[in-house]
């Protein structure tokens, strides 16, 4: 009895493998985009279980809508143009996500507000175009490779596995390895690259025997290396309210922000709310004692003693002779010293000169140490020399306080004067003045100077220089041991007054005259 004839092979042939292969890629980009996504969101809506629940939602309502989507182009069409135009869309958004995101999420922040429907739509529009032309791939390839209708489970199956493995490894390598490696903004924009070669690979030439493909794999990892050898990027960019007063513990970065009413932190690159309390508008956070926190609550005309655990356990209202605290603003303790703050009063160029400087002693005392002065602003204690350096901001200048073993002024000079030696070309304005100020190891003085958008940088011998930050408002400083810290506004007319934290590493700092974000 003669042999029945071979059912046709449920294999994939070559071509299939090529497109298998490509699948595997675009499903990695995809969920590595999604992880990146988080980090674009973190900054502006913190990293809570809403945040998540947000994204999470927008990338399964996206990747439904891509599967419909794919499934009805595949039945009307059979060429690889439709997906070479669906890979170039996620690869041009997310390019566009790379370079407009933090401008997207500002707006969204003072348009929407930064609840559900804030992290929603921040979620929609990072995430919801390139996962839905990603995912539409799959029900797009299924068709391509789909020759028996009897195989159809088989195919099915195998394409949602490969694209779901390239997900997995997308997750994995995105998570633990690209992003502490490379930056969020550096891995979105090679994710782009490779993208938008593969999509171009698909429009110049056929698929046949795979040459395209070929080509399109080769140029694509060309680029990406050029990428990768490109992004070490030396700063961080972190969104934030009016940000000020930042302190390094450790690897830990702390920072006030006074419109959002809280004192955020950054580990690993991920921001959270350390603190919070309506109406503080906080605008500086220094350690006080071994186990305790000390915040400037400049609206609420106090100081609040914070435990580690973020709990609030004393508030300072009054100095020791009686007066009330008006807005205290800049308040340091230069790693875990004598605790000084500024009680600078209002913030008019034509009020008198009323501000004073107090010592926040261990019991949860103010002895005022110097008043006078025409809005008082950063503090910095050189222990060595018992030297109070303060920022007198509407005089434009900067105030070296010999202090004796009470805190008593007994001898004072300006350290910086004037003009506050502007660069070249500045026309200073009247509320333009120097800021946070913060002491390095060395003895060299950094100075915020709010309004120019420059860090003054002094040195013991009188040497100095001048370092442009993108944020016109800059308001102080933190230095770590490997990383410094910039804290500024872009505005100061509109509320919520936003702006960027800039983490820096020390050599780039040192060396440059302008940080880029």
């Amino acid at each position: 009895m003669p042999s029945p004839d071979p059912q046709p092979s449920a294999g994939v042939h070559p071509s299939g493998v090529a497109l298998l292969v490509f699948l595997f890629t675009t499903g990695f980009v995809l969920m590595g985009f999604e992880m990146l996504g988080s980090r674009y969101l973190n900054p502006w809506f913190g990293g809570g279980i809403t945040t998540w629940a947000s994204l999470i939602s927008v990338v399964l309502l996206a990747m439904m809508v891509g599967y419909m989507g794919g499934g009805t182009i595949a039945d009307r069409s059979s060429g690889l143009a439709p997906m070479a135009i669906a890979i170039l869309a996620a690869g041009l958004n997310m390019l566009a996500v790379a370079i407009f995101a933090d401008a997207w999420m500002e707006s969204i922040l003072g348009l929407v507000g930064d609840g559900f429907w804030g992290v929603l739509t921040g979620s929609m529009i990072l995430c919801f175009l390139p996962v839905m032309c990603l995912a539409g791939l799959s029900p797009y390839v299924v068709k391509m490779l789909l020759r028996e209708v009897s195989h159809g489970g088989r195919i099915t199956g195998l394409v949602y596995s490969v694209s779901t493995a390239g997900n997995i490894v997308g997750t994995l390598a995105t998570t633990f390895w690209l992003i502490p490696t490379l930056g969020t903004r550096s891995i979105t924009r090679i994710f782009a690259a490779i993208l938008i070669v593969l999509a171009f690979g698909l429009l110049a030439q056929s698929w046949r025997r795979g040459r395209a493909m070929a080509a399109s794999i080769a140029l694509a990892a060309v680029v990406t290396a050029n990428q990768i050898g490109d992004a070490r990027a030396t700063t961080q960019s972190f969104p934030a309210s009016y940000p000020e007063g930042p302190l390094w513990i450790g690897d830990t970065l702390f920072y006030a922000e006074m419109t959002a009413d809280r004192v955020s932190r950054i580990e690993a690159g991920t921001r959270t709310t350390f603190w919070s309390e309506p109406g503080c508008g906080p605008t500086a956070i220094t350690e006080y004692g071994e186990d305790a926190f000390a915040i400037a609550c400049h609206l609420a005309a106090k100081v609040a003693i914070v435990s580690r655990s973020g709990e609030t356990t004393n508030s300072i209202t009054h100095g020791v002779d009686g007066r009330a605290l008006r807005n205290p603003n800049d308040i340091n303790s230069q790693g875990g010293g004598p605790v000084f703050f500024s009680d600078p009063g209002p913030f008019d160029a034509s009020a008198p000169a009323s501000g004073r400087v107090y010592r926040l002693d261990g019991a949860g005392t103010a002895h005022l140490v110097h008043e006078g002065l025409k809005y008082p602003n950063g503090v910095a204690f050189d222990a060595s020399q018992s030297l109070l350096h303060v920022s007198e901001h509407l005089a434009q200048r900067v105030w070296s306080l010999q202090l004796n073993q009470r805190s008593e002024v007994t001898a004072s000079r300006i350290s910086m004067d004037g003009a506050i030696r502007f660069p070249p070309g500045m026309v200073p304005t009247p509320y333009v003045g120097p800021d946070g100020l913060r002491l390095d190891a060395d003895g060299s003085l950094y100075i915020a100077i709010y309004g120019s958008g420059f860090v003054f940088h002094l040195k013991p011998n009188g040497e100095y220089r001048h370092i442009r930050v993108p944020m016109p408002f800059v308001t102080s400083i933190a230095l770590g041991q490997d990383r410094i810290a910039i804290t500024g506004a872009n505005t100061n007319t509109t509320r919520p007054y936003l702006g960027h934290v800039l983490v820096v590493d020390r050599e780039t700092f040192e060396t440059s005259d302008m940080i880029k974000p």
